[in-house]
């Protein structure tokens, strides 16, 4: 659906779209083995009634709502390594995502 909303059939834009996203997140569990912190994002257009995120029917939409867990994890005397697992849901577009990352450098 999104690709009828936006492109052409070669690949091109109709016309350039400016989306703009804005998240809000809480720190639910902090400082202790695990932090946990609750997040909600939104999008919206500028100059259309259409954005990138959301589902084409709003102009404004909650488009990320989820939970991320992070941890530091000791790996040797001097270093450890920072890791995070992050579960995301979009309502506008129905659909969910896991993110597991790691942090080397």
């Amino acid at each position: 659906m999104r690709e009828k909303l936006f492109c052409e059939p070669d690949g091109s834009y109709k016309k350039n779209k400016y989306s703009t996203y804005v998240q809000a997140s809480y720190p639910v569990i902090k400082d202790k083995k695990v932090n946990l912190d609750a997040f909600v994002g939104a999008g919206f257009a500028l100059n259309d009634k259409r954005f990138l995120y959301g589902n084409g029917e709003n102009s404004f939409d909650i488009v990320n709502v989820g939970l991320k867990a992070s941890k530091t994890v000791k790996i040797t005397d001097h270093y450890s390594l920072p890791v995070s697992m992050m579960a995301m849901w979009n309502p506008s577009n129905k659909f969910a995502r896991i993110q597991l990352a790691a942090t080397v450098f």
